[in-house]
């Protein structure tokens, strides 16, 4: 991970301190099938258990770091195909949730299409996502006997793009 020095303001004091961020690690492949299309995969592991504040007295929140966030997989897959001018893209990403509690509540999931048309010097581009995310809220934390609501967050995103080549 990262370990660049920070310095912010607290309560008018100037505190200097190192993030290290997670360690992460990166496969990827992809098929290329000559000029029609490509199928390819990248395969993400985080270690957030890892992060750490230094040069100050960080230890609750490095106590948090170590006992509530965990290793993370995360997957992503995209395809894209042409013909003549014209191209067709799908993908799909997961993304699991840094926190233990958590569980797999707060994973991340998106699907998207999308395609586009080459007119020569400009180009067009259409593309549909969607985003899915579930999450545990309890509006009266104060109170044990009253379970958390689950939220769902569905984000979708229509994108259109042209390009003029000069």
């Amino acid at each position: 991970g990262d370990n660049r020095p920070y310095t912010e303001y607290n309560d008018r004091q100037l505190i200097a301190y190192r993030l290290k961020t997670p360690s992460k690690f990166t496969a990827s492949g992809a098929f290329v099938f000559g000029k029609k299309g490509l199928v390819s995969m990248d395969y993400t592991h985080k270690n957030f258990s890892s992060i750490k504040l230094t040069q100050q007295n960080f230890s609750q929140e490095n106590q948090f770091f170590q006992n509530e966030l965990r290793n993370t997989h995360n997957l992503t897959i995209g395809t894209e195909w042409r013909m003549d001018r014209l191209s067709i893209r799908g993908g799909y990403s997961y993304e699991q949730s840094p926190l233990k509690k958590g569980s797999n509540i707060e994973n991340i999931t998106v699907y998207s299409v999308g395609g586009g048309y080459h007119f020569g010097n400009t180009k067009l581009d259409l593309s549909f996502s969607n985003s899915n995310r579930d999450t545990a809220y309890n509006f009266y934390a104060q109170f044990n006997a009253i379970n958390a609501a689950k939220l769902t967050t569905d984000n979708k995103t229509i994108t259109a793009t042209l390009t003029f080549n000069l």
